[in-house]
This record gives C-alpha cells, structure tokens and sequence, in this order.
C-alpha cells in the first residue's frame, strides 16, 4: 500500500499511524506491516510505501487504521489535535487469489481531514493503479522478496507487483515483442512479462542447478544469452518460447552477459575463474577465453561499441579491452570494492559505484581522471541509463529503493520505496 503525497497546504502537518489492518468478509482483522509509521506533510512529497501485508486468498471489504497522533503548526506554536479513539474504517472492497499480489494507492484528503480546526480524522481514498504506458513502464527485480514491481519512469508511482518465484535476479526488455525476460536464480527457470499489460510472470524452466544470474538479448530479439552461475554453462534461447537452441560450457561462476551490437558476439564474465568466455553466437561455440584480473563481475561496451570496460570485485583496477581483437587496451586504477558500472552515451563517461560507498563516482574515459561524484546516500549495486530521460537509475539495496539523478544537474528525479531489496532495474528507453 503507498501514500501519495500531501498538497502544500499540509507542510504544517503531522500524523503518525500505529496500526493498519485489512477486514476479511468473515470479519477477522489481518494486520499489516507499516513501513512508514510518522508521516510530515513537508516531507511527504512523493510517494511512500505505507505498509505491507502477506494476506491470505479470500474477499475483503476494506481497512482500518489506528492513529496515533496528530499536530499543527501554528503562528502561536505546535498545537495537539484530537484524534479518533477506535479504529477508523475504509470501505473498499478487493479479492485476491492464492499467488496473486495487488497494490493499493492511498490518498489522504487533507482539507477535509481536519474538522473543526482542532479534531483529525483522515477521510481516505482508495485506488488500484492504473497500468503505466507500455513506453514509460520500468521493472525492478527483488530477490529477497520474490517479486518484480512495475513503475511508471516519468511519476515514480508503482503500478503492480508480479510474484516471480525464488530470487528473481537479472532483467533485460524486449522493445520490439514488448517482453522483459528474468533470471530466476531460485528455480532455474526464466520468466517472461508482457510489457504490455504488465501481466504476471510465465515460467519457463531450464535444467536442475541451472541458476541463472543474469541474461542478455541480441538486437534483433532472436537469441536470449543466460549466464547459468550454477552450472558453469550458457544457455542461448530462441523467444518468445524460449527454446533451447544450444548450452555451451564456460568458465566457474558465469554471472553476467553482454552481447555487441552486431549480435554476433557474447562476453561471459566468469566470476570465479578470473576469466571471460567469448562467444560466437552463429555457430554456438566459445572461441577465446580471456585472462582477467579477480572475480570478473560485469562489462560494458561503449555506445561506439569499441570498447569494452570491465570491473572486477577483487582489483582495484578497471580493465578495458579491444572486442574486436580481444586485446586489453588500458587497466586504470579506479580504487578497491567496485560493483556497479555504466558507461554513458551522450557523453561518454564511465560511472562507478562501490561497496558500502555514498556515491557515484564519474570518470573519464581517455584519461580515467575522476570528473566527479554524485551523492546517493547509500550504496548503488546495479545502474542504468535512461537515454530518452537522460537519467542514471540507481539501485540501492540498503534503502530498499531505486532513485533516478540527473548527471548533469546532479539532482535526483525521483525515488520509489520497495517492499524488499532490489537487484537489478530496467526500462524502456534504457541502453
């Protein structure tokens, strides 16, 4: 359940929620978790998770919430208001069925929410979501909470949660067949979204002990790249049934993916073997295997696609490689514990996150000089560009939030609050 935010007219007010709980048609009360418990009309400016529940499959006619407190400012002063003694009722009427999840969008009217100058009782509104356009749709994966949540890229706001099976982990969008592809970790299997309606998950299985971490689409869309973590082997995959066409073997650990423009050629980044597998994809054979420095965690490839950068968990140092001859042209110093990586493309520049980091820095990529940073407060795992918005979105795990920022007004565009930790975020419009 999210809170849409509060007019400016609320900045002088305060409430804090001590309980929320769903009624059953059977009349039992199911509570919630409350995720934001104090809730300050100045702070509250864009949409928050409210709470979360595991509710059992049956009808329900709608909520209660308990208030705790309320106050106001005014010229002479913060002034307590009365606030209701039971539970305040909300008639809203929803089902949901066994493996279904749903959210609910709450509004607060403020205006008519304080009566009398001196007494509040929130008057709510209920709402589902409209489904975002396809255009403007994003997914974030979580793997701890087993779900992918769908959000509108312009406002921020949730649209859906798709129950995803075990540990849901890498993504990657279709434009053309209007699918998003996920990696579920926990089930070997992949799973398949219509961008379109955003509808819940197809699973498609691959084999036992599989786990696939993370994938790749060549351009065309013909040929899906899973890098299997859990069986040293790559499965390509034609969509949109996913067939296997062919299962190669790399390296120890293959976590990430990247395919070159041409779609002719895949970089497999095989964490625990310090090496990449490089992939001929017409002919379904690995045909070089490419030293690197410890724990190859992921690559990019430049918008020219001429180069090829490459972070490592275990080194302090940036390796960028020719994909042509597979020869490496420069390893930059860029200091220990990087995770995240993107390189832009309307100016080229190299972002990098790191562990238990604060910040995004930005480098150069002629002279690997720092350019400078921008502030997150919190450490950012996984990054992508949105090039019709020209934002870097960030994932951010410890806040349990994705944020998009502008690189070049270094100002954030918008944060969206999710129930569980993300892992990876994609969209339309992302490189």
């Amino acid at each position: 359940m999210y809170l849409k935010p509060f007019p400016r007219e609320a900045d002088r007010f305060f409430f804090s929620i001590e309980r929320v709980s769903a009624r059953r048609e059977d009349g039992q009360e199911i509570p919630f978790l409350v995720n934001l418990k104090e809730i300050e009309g100045r702070h509250l400016k864009r949409e928050r998770l409210l709470a979360q529940a595991d509710l059992p499959p049956g009808r329900y006619l709608g909520l209660s919430f308990t208030v705790g407190k309320a106050t106001l400012e005014t010229e002479e002063g913060r002034a307590d208001l009365r606030v209701p003694q039971e539970p305040v009722r909300i008639d809203f009427s929803f089902s949901l069925r066994k493996g279904q999840a749903l959210v609910l969008s709450m509004a607060v009217l403020y205006a008519d929410s304080i009566q009398e100058g001196f007494f509040f009782s929130p008057v709510v509104s209920l709402a589902i979501p409209a489904k975002p356009n396809p255009a403007l749709t994003g997914f974030v994966s979580s793997r701890d909470g087993n779900v992918v949540t769908v959000f509108d890229k312009l406002s921020g706001e949730v649209a859906g949660i798709l129950p995803a099976g075990r540990n849901p982990s890498g993504m990657v969008l279709d434009p053309r067949g209007m699918k998003a592809y996920v990696a579920i970790t926990g089930e070997d299997s992949i799973g398949v979204i219509n961008i379109l309606s955003s509808s819940s998950i197809d699973v498609f299985r691959l084999r036992s002990g599989d786990r696939p971490q993370e994938l790749a689409l060549t351009p065309d869309g013909a040929t899906l790249v899973v890098a299997n973590s859990g069986s040293r082997t790559v499965s390509l995959l034609a969509p949109p049934s996913l067939t296997e066409l062919s299962r190669i073997t790399v390296g120890e650990g293959p976590r990430s993916v990247v395919v070159d423009a041409s779609g002719k050629k895949a970089f497999v980044f095989n964490t625990l073997s310090d090496s990449i597998s490089v992939i001929d994809i017409p002919s379904r054979t690995v045909f070089a295997t490419i030293p690197t420095d410890p724990r190859p965690l992921r690559g990019q490839l430049n918008h020219k696609g001429e180069r090829l950068y490459i972070i490592h968990e275990n080194s302090p140092l940036l390796t960028v490689l020719d994909p042509l001859s597979l020869a490496v042209v420069k390893r930059a110093f860029v200091g220990g514990g990087v995770i995240g990586l993107r390189v832009g493309s309307a100016i080229e520049q190299i972002y990098l996150s790191k562990r238990r980091g604060d910040r995004v820095e930005v480098y150069d990529p002629v002279s690997f000089s720092p350019r400078y940073v921008l502030a997150t407060g919190g450490e950012v795992s996984y990054m992508t560009m949105d090039e019709e918005e020209n934002t870097l979105v960030l994932v951010m795990p410890e806040e349990k939030s994705i944020k998009a920022v502008n690189p070049i007004s270094r100002t954030t565009i918008l944060e969206i609050d999710l129930g569980a930790e993300p892992y990876w975020v994609s969209l339309m419009g992302e490189r």
